[in-house]
C-alpha cells in the first residue's frame, strides 16, 4: 500500500517538525483526511487530537514511542491533580482518528511509587495512569500494529466505536476499562509483574467495563492471547474482569450508575494460568453505602477459549455463552454502520 503523508515528524530534526503537536498544529483547518508519519524516536509529549480524520503513522512499533508521565494522584501544570480521566498520553477525542506501528507508554513508574513507604509525602495513592484514552468525542477511532504500556488503567475507552488489531496491551489494575464498544482482534493482553501485593489479593483484573445497559456490546476480544511479562507472576492471580458502576451524577445525587451493566466476551483466546476467572467490584449507592455489583449480575461471556491447552475451563470459568448466542456477534452488530478500514486479519466472529 503507498501511503502518502501529509508531514514527517524527526525528533533528530530530520523531518518536517520535530514534534508531533508541531504537525498536529499544522493540519488543515478542515476535516479532510491527514496523515502524519513519525519517524523512530522517543517522544515526550501529552496528545489531545480533536481533530477528525487524523492518521498517526509510526516507523515501527518497538522504536517510535510516544510517551509522557501523569498519574490521577500527580499535580498538573496549573497545580490540579491529573485525575484518571486526564492523566492520559494520547486523547483521541474525535471522529475517524487513527494509529499504526507505534508505542504509547505512560512513563509514571508505579512500582517505585508502590516501594515508597506510607509515610513518604511523595507516595501518591490514586495510581490510575491512563496511556490511551478514547475520548468523549472519540469514535472510529482505530489501532493496529501498536503497543499501549501502562500499569493501572492503561487503555480507558470511555466512548463510541474502538478497533484494536495486533495490538499489544500492559498492564495490572482494571487495564482495559470504559463504557465504549471496542473489538480486540489478535491483540497480545500482558499482565504486569509487581511487588507490592500483599495476602492472597488478586495482582490486577484485565478489564473493568462499565457498558451503560442500553448499550449491546462493550469489549470483545477476539483470537487474543492472555500473557504475563514474567515467570514470577504466580498462577490464578489475575482475574478476567469484573464490573465497574462508575459514580455518576444524577438529580437525586452522586452514586454508582446502577445501569452500567458491564459487556465482556472473550472468544477463541488463549488463556494463560496466570488468569483465574471473573471478580466483584463495589461502588456506594445514593445513601452512600458501599455495594458490591458481581459478575453473574454482569454481562460477562466466555466462548470456546483454550486455558493452558486444555478446552475446557475449570470450574472458575463460567459464564461460557450459548452457540445460537455467539452466531449473532459479528463486526456488523458490534459496530452498526461502521466497518474498520485498517482492517488486516479476518474478523470472522
Amino acid at each position: 500500500m503507498n501511503i502518502q503523508y501529509d508531514i514527517v515528524v524527526d525528533t533528530h530534526g530530520k523531518g518536517d517538525v520535530v514534534t508531533i503537536q508541531q504537525a498536529i498544529d499544522l493540519a488543515p483547518k478542515d476535516n479532510s483526511l491527514y496523515t502524519i508519519y513519525i519517524q523512530n524516536g522517543r517522544y515526550e509529549e501529552k496528545l489531545h487530537i480533536t481533530r477528525p480524520n487524523t492518521h498517526l503513522i509510526g516507523a515501527s512499533k518497538d522504536n517510535t514511542i510516544i510517551c509522557f508521565t501523569s498519574a490521577n494522584g500527580l499535580l498538573a501544570n496549573d497545580g490540579k491533580i491529573w485525575a484518571t480521566y486526564n492523566s492520559y498520553v494520547v486523547n483521541a477525542d474525535a471522529e475517524n482518528v487513527t494509529f499504526q506501528s507505534l508505542t504509547i507508554e505512560n512513563t509514571f513508574d508505579f512500582i517505585a511509587n508502590q516501594r515508597k513507604n506510607s509515610d513518604d509525602s511523595t507516595k501518591i495513592t490514586a495510581t490510575q495512569a491512563v496511556a490511551f484514552l478514547v475520548g468523549e468525542q472519540g469514535n472510529q477511532i482505530q489501532c493496529v500494529d501498536c503497543g499501549l504500556k501502562s500499569y493501572q488503567d492503561t487503555l480507558y475507552v470511555s466512548a463510541g466505536n474502538s478497533y484494536f488489531e495486533s495490538v499489544d496491551i500492559w498492564g495490572t489494575v482494571d487495564f482495559i476499562f470504559g463504557g465504549g464498544t471496542a473489538l480486540f482482534n489478535r491483540c497480545q493482553i500482558i499482565s504486569r509483574w509487581r511487588d507490592d501485593v500483599v495476602d492472597d489479593s488478586p495482582w490486577g483484573y484485565i478489564c473493568a467495563p462499565s457498558t451503560l445497559i442500553d448499550q449491546p456490546f462493550g469489549f470483545v476480544f477476539y483470537h487474543c492471547s492472555l500473557n504475563k511479562e514474567s515467570r514470577q507472576i504466580p498462577n490464578q492471580s489475575y482475574k478476567l474482569g469484573r464490573p465497574w458502576h462508575p459514580t455518576t451524577h444524577f438529580t437525586d445525587g452522586d452514586y454508582a450508575n446502577p445501569d452500567a451493566i458491564g459487556h465482556c466476551i472473550y472468544i477463541h483466546c488463549k488463556i494463560d494460568a496466570h488468569v483465574n476467572g471473573w471478580d466483584k467490584m463495589h461502588g456506594k449507592d445514593k445513601h452512600g453505602v458501599v455495594q458490591y455489583f458481581y459478575p453473574q449480575d454482569s454481562r460477562f461471556y466466555t466462548y470456546q477459549n483454550t486455558y493452558l491447552g486444555k478446552e475446557m475451563p475449570n470450574d472458575d470459568f463460567d459464564y461460557e455463552l450459548k452457540t445460537d448466542v455467539k452466531s449473532t456477534i459479528s463486526v456488523a452488530n458490534i459496530f452498526k454502520g461502521w466497518t474498520p478500514d485498517l482492517q488486516s486479519i479476518s474478523v470472522d466472529l
